[in-house]
């Protein structure tokens, strides 16, 4: 009976966009590349230019990064606190 819950609640989180498939992918969060990635700095300033370069994309400040991450860290807590509450 839990898998239903849980196939459920993931396909909500499908639907209302915070996941693209029902599988969680792990590590995808801005605070997390940051903590593994090394040079994650360097990454985004080559990824800007490759952007500028190309006229494609989004360009990426620290702040949209800094903003990103705590919206990511707000929606992970929302959703980690309803994933406790179905069992």
């Amino acid at each position: 009976m839990q898998s239903l819950y849980l196939l459920i609640y993931l396909l909500n989180l499908v639907s209302t966009g915070f996941l693209v498939t029902p599988i969680p992918i792990k590590l995808q969060t801005f605070k997390e590349k940051k903590q593994l990635i090394k040079n994650f700095t360097q990454c985004v300033e080559w990824y800007n230019n490759w952007v500028s370069d190309n006229n494609f994309g989004k360009l990426y400040s620290e702040n949209d990064i800094d903003q990103t991450s705590l919206l990511e860290n707000s929606k992970f807590t929302q959703v980690s606190e309803e994933f406790r509450l179905l069992f």
